[in-house]
């Protein structure tokens, strides 16, 4: 499956391929939301979840592994004050 045939997906079905085919890469918790990263074929899917209301907020899909930086850098700025 590619990116864009997944990104075709209702939310429903994304989900159920997400935890059936994916990865899990990272998670981090900012803020009371949790971030979640699976690797899926040649591509990432990253989930914004909501653990208090037990909510997915959001899923968004990248295929460059530049995505990844936030959570390699632990999600502190890389600029120089």
């Amino acid at each position: 499956m590619t990116i864009e045939e997944y990104d075709q997906l209702d939310e429903d079905e994304k989900i159920e391929i997400l935890w059936k085919n994916g990865q899990y890469l990272i998670h981090v918790e900012i803020l009371e939301q949790t971030f979640i990263v699976f690797k899926l074929w040649r591509f990432y899917a990253e989930i914004w979840y909501d653990p208090a209301s037990e909510v997915i907020c959001q899923l968004r899909t990248f295929n460059d592994h530049k995505g990844l930086t936030p959570y390699l850098n632990g999600f502190q700025s890389t600029s120089s004050i």
